[in-house]
């Protein structure tokens, strides 16, 4: 049994030699050959794999174009936004016959004109506006005060 495990062994010990010279040896001659020999790379190269990787190459004076000009626009849509913000939306109110002032300030509360249904019809009542609501059709703006819709609704 002692002369099995030892003919096992030696022949581990000799595949195991075996295998580490041949591993170094190739790498050697790998890593000698790469160190000889030259890879160039060209933009051409470097523009098709950023197209397989889904990416484009971009020029920095290109890029600080770019940004400059998101920069610029960003700016005029802040400026549009502040535009808008301040002139409010425009919304169409159509007052018809047998409408109540419940039923106005309702509608004023759908199109986003009052916050408060309550709050609007006491107003129009204690300003004394409540009677003298005409028919029609009125453009009203989303930031007018609740005295501002009242003068238009009831000329």
């Amino acid at each position: 049994m002692r002369s099995i495990i030892q003919s096992f062994s030696i022949g581990l010990l000799t595949a195991t030699l075996i295998i580490g010279y041949i591993y170094w040896q190739v790498d050697a001659t790998s890593n000698e050959e790469l160190a000889g020999s030259e890879i160039t790379i060209t933009d051409d190269d470097v523009t098709q794999h950023l197209q397989e990787q889904g990416l484009i190459a971009v020029k920095n004076d290109d890029y600080e174009n770019l940004i400059r000009e998101k920069q610029q626009l960003e700016t005029k849509l802040d400026e549009l936004n502040n535009e808008t913000d301040q002139s409010g939306d425009s919304k169409v109110l159509n007052i018809e016959s047998g409408m109540t002032l419940g039923d106005i300030a309702s509608e004023l509360d759908r199109l986003n004109i009052i916050d408060d249904v309550q709050s609007f019809s006491q107003y129009m009542e204690e300003q004394g506006y409540s009677r003298e609501i005409q028919l029609g059709e009125y453009e009203i703006n989303t930031d007018m005060s609740y005295e501002e819709i009242a003068s238009l609704i009831t000329r």
